[in-house]
This record gives C-alpha cells, sequence and structure tokens, in this order.
C-alpha cells in the first residue's frame, strides 16, 4: 500500500506500524509519475 496525504498526520512513522503491508507514504504534492514510478516498484 502507498498512502498519499497532504497533513503530517503518519509523519511520525506510525502508519507502518498499522499497516504492516505499507510501502510508503507520499505527500499529496508528489508529481503522478513519481507516484506511478513507486507503485510500479512496489508492484513486483
Amino acid at each position: 500500500m502507498v498512502f498519499v496525504t497532504s497533513s503530517s498526520f503518519f509523519s511520525d512513522g506510525s502508519i507502518f506500524r498499522y499497516m504492516p503491508n505499507a510501502c510508503a507514504m507520499v505527500p499529496s504534492s508528489t508529481l503522478p509519475a513519481d507516484l506511478a514510478a513507486v507503485v510500479e516498484y512496489h508492484a513486483r
């Protein structure tokens, strides 16, 4: 799972504790091409 957020709620990294299959947490300002690259990488 890749989480995209505009808040700093999980900035402490706790999302990785709550969702063990989380792969990344990226800001909502992430470019679509960069987000697609992250998803493609983790889909392998």
